[in-house]
């Protein structure tokens, strides 16, 4: 199976450690990389895969892949969607990846460390009742946003998108931004 190297390392901790033919339903996400043992992703069932393409405006997404509750960054259970395991990287959709973390203050834990040189944190308004772009310079094209860390009631979020030129990081932000705003709604109506 194909996988989005960048986001398998965001969904499972080693980026942050250091620093549906038929529509397939978020609700039975296909494949899953979480092991046999593992409870269910509680962030995958947040979004359809249809919702995914409504929201991004991209019909090429296809399933999503999840990692088990506290097998993510910070103990968290994330999500990627991305296009067919069949088409080419050209022809696929940037994966999107959401980690959820319950409990912990992930949010507000980010915004008392001490960010490297050139680092910043970017408030973003009206999603969740925090929220902010953690970013550092680079001396390359970026290959991914920065993540986009949102706090919504007991729960945190972090949210990533790969860049497929000729998107960029400016013109990719507002999809973040748009998937944010989306979770955060589900997230404050959840039972």
């Amino acid at each position: 199976m194909r996988c989005a190297t960048g986001m398998t390392i965001l969904a499972t901790g080693a980026l942050l450690g250091t620093l549906a033919g038929g529509e397939l339903s978020a609700q039975s996400p296909k494949p899953s990389r979480q092991s046999a043992d593992a409870a269910p992703s509680p962030v995958c069932p947040l979004f359809s895969v249809a919702e995914i393409r409504e929201i991004t405006g991209q019909a090429a997404y296809d399933h999503p892949w999840e990692v088990g509750p506290g097998e993510g960054v910070g103990g968290g259970s994330a999500c990627v969607y991305e296009g067919p395991v069949t088409s080419s990287r050209m022809d696929s959709p940037p994966p999107i990846g959401f980690t959820l973390i319950s409990g912990k203050d992930w949010t507000q834990r980010r915004r008392t460390l001490k960010l490297s040189e050139g680092c910043k944190r970017e408030p973003v308004q009206g999603v969740g009742d925090d929220a902010f772009f953690e970013s550092c310079p680079g001396k390359s094209a970026k290959r991914r946003v920065d993540p986009l860390y949102v706090k919504v009631g007991s729960s945190d979020l972090m949210i990533t998108m790969d860049i497929k030129p000729p998107a960029t990081e400016a013109s990719s932000r507002p999809t973040v931004v748009a998937m944010a705003r989306a979770a955060a709604a589900k997230l404050r109506n959840r039972p």
